[in-house]
């Protein structure tokens, strides 16, 4: 090399304007997030439940988890892509859902049994105030049954994805 060129590696170049890229999948907020989520799946013609939740949010705007999927109405198998357990750190799984329905997606040939489901915001309440526990203070992430607790039903949803 002549002078005081630097050689940067293709690679890390390569990997530079990926990242570059993905940042237009990330949302300022939820509700902007659940926005572009919903759009996305009506893009794609997915069907869409959204499950209302009774806590406040910044504005006074409701708050939603939104389920979307691609696939078989009632799959033997399914691939479940969630976001936002935690709120704080719900953009990223937004992002991710975003990417998917977007750029990969109409690339997958699914079988016929088979779904994708697509859960935007499980704590839309943390993602709205940026918080890592829902309305109720609590951590989903770290909520689970004890061993000798028992299992007392399912959500409302859940069946309809039974046969």
């Amino acid at each position: 090399m002549k002078g005081n060129a630097t050689h940067v590696d293709p690679h890390v170049v390569e990997l530079r304007d990926e990242l570059l890229a993905t940042a237009s999948y990330y949302s300022a907020n939820y509700f902007e997030a659940r926005e572009r989520f919903l759009a996305a799946a009506a893009y794609r013609q997915l069907p869409h439940h959204a499950l209302r939740i009774h806590a406040p949010s910044p504005n006074g705007e409701l708050l939603t988890i939104d389920i979307a999927i691609a696939g078989a109405a009632k799959p033997k198998t399914a691939l479940v892509l969630s976001s936002g357990v935690h709120g704080v750190e719900a953009p990223f799984g937004s992002a991710v859902q975003l990417a998917f329905m977007e750029q990969q997606l109409s690339r997958w040939q699914l079988p016929a049994d088979a779904a994708v489901v697509l859960i935007h915001a499980i704590n839309p309440f943390g993602y709205a105030w940026r918080r890592r526990f829902n309305e109720n203070n609590v951590d989903l992430n770290r909520n689970f049954l004890l061993a000798n607790e028992a299992y007392s039903g399912a959500p409302p949803l859940a069946s309809q994805f039974r046969s």
